[in-house]
């Protein structure tokens, strides 16, 4: 197979699954930029060695071995310079937030309904769940900022939670449905 079809072929099978890996890695790190550059880091492992994936089997499984592997070989060089979480417990976290094999579909749909949902969002709601949740504000430090009491925002952040629950259920409901 030539280098471009090689290229086609990956790109067509890693586009849907990136936001899967995403999910993945971020449920491990914590951390928006370490998910971003080990994703990153992922994708390059995958692509030297897509001459060794397995056509017969399913992708993403395969995606999240390198997925895992790339965010543990991270952990490792990070360990020197702060505390960080031993491998067992981050794997033992990743795997209770849905990322069995089995589970990767699950949990893609439910990443994918809470985008959906946060669509729905109102402007000032979305800014609230981005600095809050994105930017890791403080409560405190958001409150400040918006010129609201900290108990104001933490009512809005229950709200907002309530109504992407709601909104995630019935999305996901009805895919079951379907």
């Amino acid at each position: 197979m030539s280098e471009s079809a090689l290229s086609d072929e990956f790109l067509a099978l890693i586009s849907p699954c990136q936001s899967r890996l995403f999910g993945y890695l971020y449920s491990m790190l914590h951390n928006l930029d370490d998910t971003e550059d080990v994703l990153q880091q992922a994708v390059l492992a995958m692509w030297r060695r897509f001459d060794q994936y397995d056509r017969g089997r399913s992708f993403v499984p395969w995606a999240m071995q390198f997925a895992k592997l790339t965010a543990f070989n991270h952990i490792r060089a990070k360990r020197r310079d702060r505390m960080v979480f031993n491998e067992e417990l981050v794997l033992l976290m990743a795997e209770s937030g849905g990322a069995e094999n089995e589970d990767v579909e699950a949990l893609a749909s439910y990443q994918d309904a809470l985008l959906r949902c946060m669509d729905r969002l109102s402007s000032s709601d979305l800014s609230l769940i981005r600095l809050c949740y994105f930017e890791k504000c403080s409560v405190t430090a958001v409150a400040d900022k918006l010129g609201r009491a900290p108990q104001s925002v933490c009512n809005s952040l229950r709200r907002i939670r309530g109504l992407l629950f709601d909104c995630i259920e019935e999305s996901v409901g009805r895919e079951d449905d379907a």
